[in-house]
């Protein structure tokens, strides 16, 4: 059984609200693009954008506009991070 904490209840959310509000999931996607592309945001608010991305993850992969991006996300901010000097985001 899944842990009951601040992150995890926080995740949940935002995927009920991604699920069942509408507007909400663009909106969320918004900030979290802005978040990875500049260059100023710190590691800690690029670990959180991220998180966003796994919370509605299951979300975007079935949905065909979100779907082909996926990739990319992956690609461009995901898979970079792995070597990143702050252990957090890898």
């Amino acid at each position: 059984m899944e842990e009951d904490s601040a992150v995890s209840c926080g995740e949940r959310l935002l995927n009920a609200m991604c699920r069942k509000r509408k507007g909400v999931l663009p909106k969320c996607l918004q900030i979290v693009t802005q978040v990875l592309n500049d260059q100023n945001s710190s590691p800690k608010q690029k670990e959180g954008a991220l998180h966003m991305v796994g919370a509605v993850a299951d979300i975007l992969i079935k949905k065909e506009q979100y779907k082909d991006q996926f990739d990319d996300v992956l690609i461009r901010f995901v898979f970079p991070s792995f070597t990143t000097p702050f252990p957090f985001l890898r």
